[in-house]
Formats: structure tokens, C-alpha cells, sequence
């Protein structure tokens, strides 16, 4: 099936045992008024070898889950496999892990799939390029050139987008991500900044100059919060139209669900166009007041009439 576009996406998200059931997530294949491409997070190393494993067995069953996803994507939803995250780092650094990951990944697939991607969500060590080009070329000999290889890499990390450019050039990579989240503190300005110049810097050169090799992940919440670096709607519409790119996605559908679904209603369809995003109003004018009018000069006043006072019967007289 690929990638849709525009990428509407989603983490569900169940390492912490909080995430609906696949099958209450909603989804839309246009992407409008639901996500058209989830993540399914998170595919974990079992060991150092290149060994996997997947558990979200406190959600729903192994047989349940598979159902869920055959049938998200029977209606037109790209379902992807998320590989790593926080507590997830694997050193791919030789043939043979990569190796011994395919053959893992692929165990994976025949039990939950099929599914339509793998998703690098690689924290906690270095990448390694020869390595993971390798295994986005086994996968995609594998299930079809269609099989999306994905990337969801901090903004600055400039060594991931080297690998990134390496797997790029190499066929084993389709799509980027970076997410603008739990960067640090920045303000409400320097978040939009942030993207266009971490998009046009660092992640459109890796892939060439092509805006559709490009989404953008947001971490939503009602207000900016500029100290755990979460921005609110109007500020992740304000990033993507400054860097309009392929799509975006939100962590995670739990976060979603509790708030209202932030990224559905108040990001997704200014990327959709389905309901028109009204301009940014001009700050107002400021009011300058009006010269003050000029004092009229009073008329001058006629000297008051002098009364000479006199005693009785005229001047007065000595006695």
C-alpha cells in the first residue's frame, strides 16, 4: 500500500499500557477526520544479536491486534511497525545483526501483518548507515518496493541525517520525520523558527531538496508550553505552513485521546485542506491620539470701572 499523501499519522503507543485498541482509533484514509497512517509502536531488541520482540498483550491479544491491523488497512490505512524509541537502542554495527534483524522483523510481520512499513525510532547511540540501508533493502526485496522505510530523528541531530542521506541514496529510506518535541526550552517564536531552520538545514539536503520525503511530528498540548516544548495547535499550523511538507504526525493517540484529539481537529486540516485555516488577523493598529485642540485665547477683559469713594456731602471737610 505505501504512504499516503498528505501523511496524517499517529503513535499508538501501549508501553505504558494506556493506548485504545487499535481498532477505536480514528482513522480516515483521506486524512480527514482521522489518521491515515499509524505507527505502531514499540518493536523492541531482545539482547544485543539483532533478536526483536513485540508486546502489547496488557491491550489486546497477539490474534486481536492482527485483526485490527488487517483491518485498519483494508480500509485504505497505512500501518507501520515502529522500531526503537526511549529504552529501545540496538548498535546495528555489524552484517550480521542486520541480518539476524530482518529474519527477526520478518518473524514479527508473519505474526501481526501484513503490515505496510518499518519505522526507525532510533534514541540512545549512533546509527549505523551501511547497516540500516541493508535492512530497508532486504525489506523492501521482501514485501515490494511499496514497503515505507520511515525516520523519526531529533531535529539536530546532523549525524542521523548523514545516515539518513546515505539510506536515502541507497533506495532503503522514503520518508523523514523529525520531531519538534522535548527539544528544550524555546519560545513561542523560536518553535516556528526551529522548524524552518532545522527543515531547510539540515533534512531537506539529506533527501535531496524533495519536500515529499518530509513530514513534521508534533507533540500537542492546549497552550504552548515553551519549558517541555509542546506547542499548541496554532502554533504547529503556523510551523508546517512556514515548512509545508508531505504531512505530520503527533505523539501518541494516548496523549490525543485525553486531550481532545488537538492534532485531528486543530492541526490535520490545515495540511488536508479540508476546512480552510483563516489568516493570521494583523496585530491592530495602534491608536494615536489626536493632536490636542488648540487653547483659544481668552479676550481681554476690560479694565473694571474705578469708584471713588466719598463721604457723605462730597469732599471731606476739617472740622
Amino acid at each position: 500500500m505505501g504512504l499516503p499523501d498528505p501523511i496524517i499519522g499517529a503513535y499508538w503507543a501501549c508501553y505504558d499500557d494506556t493506548c485504545p485498541p487499535l481498532s477505536q482509533v480514528p482513522t480516515s484514509p483521506d486524512g480527514v477526520g482521522g489518521y491515515n497512517t499509524l505507527y505502531v509502536f514499540q518493536v523492541l531488541p531482545s539482547g544485543t544479536s539483532g533478536q526483536l520482540s513485540f508486546d502489547s498483550q496488557s491491550v489486546e491479544t497477539v490474534a486481536q491486534l492482527k485483526t485490527d491491523i488487517a483491518a485498519k488497512r483494508a480500509e485504505g490505512i497505512s500501518v507501520l511497525l515502529s522500531f526503537g524509541g526511549s529504552g529501545g537502542y540496538l548498535a546495528i554495527d555489524t552484517p550480521a545483526i542486520a541480518s539476524t534483524f530482518v529474519t527477526s522483523l520478518e518473524g514479527i510481520i508473519a505474526e501481526l501483518g501484513p503490515v505496510d512499513g518499518l519505522d526507525w525510532d532510533i534514541e540512545g547511540g549512533p546509527m549505523y548507515a551501511a547497516e540500516m540501508t541493508s535492512i530497508g533493502q532486504q525489506l523492501k526485496a521482501e514485501y515490494g518496493d511499496s514497503f515505507a522505510i520511515t525516520m523519526a530523528p531529533g531535529p539536530w541531530d546532523t549525524a542521523a541525517a548523514a545516515v539518513a542521506a546515505t539510506m536515502y541514496e541507497g533506495g532503503a529510506l522514503d520518508v523523514i520525520g523529525p520531531q519538534f518535541y522535548e527539544q528544550g526550552t524555546l519560545s513561542h517564536a523560536a518553535m516556528i523558527s526551529n522548524v524552518t531552520e532545522r527543515i531547510t538545514d539540515i533534512w531537506l539536503p539529506a533527501v535531496g531538496g524533495n519536500k515529499n520525503a518530509l513530514v513534521l511530528g508534533f507533540e500537542l498540548s492546549g497552550a504552548d508550553d515553551t519549558t517541555g516544548d509542546t506547542m499548541a495547535p496554532a502554533t504547529a499550523v503556523s510551523a508546517w505552513q512556514a515548512s509545508p511538507v508531505r504531512g505530520a504526525f503527533v505523539w501518541n493517540i494516548s496523549e490525543e485521546e485525553a486531550d481532545g484529539h488537538l492534532f485531528l481537529n486543530g492541526v490535520a486540516p490545515a495540511i488536508t485542506g479540508s476546512v480552510p485555516v483563516p489568516p493570521v488577523p494583523a496585530p491592530p493598529p495602534v491608536a494615536v491620539p489626536p493632536p490636542p485642540a488648540p487653547v483659544p485665547t481668552p479676550a481681554p477683559v476690560p479694565p473694571a470701572p474705578v469708584h471713588h469713594r466719598h463721604g457723605h456731602g462730597g469732599e471731606r471737610r476739617e472740622r
